[in-house]
């Protein structure tokens, strides 16, 4: 596997994260998890500002906003890019996601928008 290799190992949070924001984007769980777990140089969940919890909360993935939300260091802000993933599950429909945002243990999104 590529993030196992020894001396030339993939970084897992290379290009600024873009491979944790496109598996976010795309649903594949598994591969969020192990970014973010990664051994060395793990993906941090507020890459982008947040894109990757941006992109799963517009999409529907629940599992991906919870693992963003609680990653062990540098979790995404639920109120990321102003509120975008607030917006963004809204408009989508996705209701379980503005209650996961809204309680937030910390930068919780707020339905205003304001102070995000």
């Amino acid at each position: 596997m590529l993030l196992e290799a020894s001396k030339h190992a993939a970084h897992a949070d290379s290009q600024d994260g873009e491979a944790l924001v496109s598996a976010a984007r795309d649903g594949h769980t598994d591969i969020v998890q192990l970014l973010l777990y990664a051994p060395q140089h793990a993906a941090r969940a507020d890459c982008q500002d947040g894109r990757a919890l941006v992109n799963a909360a517009s999409n529907g993935h629940t599992d991906i906003v919870r693992l963003l939300l609680e990653a062990p260091e540098h979790a995404a802000r639920a109120n990321c890019l102003d509120g975008q993933a607030l917006v963004n599950a809204a408009s989508n429909g996705h209701t379980d996601f503005v209650r996961l945002l809204e309680a937030a243990p910390e930068h919780a999104a707020h339905a205003d928008c304001q102070e995000c």
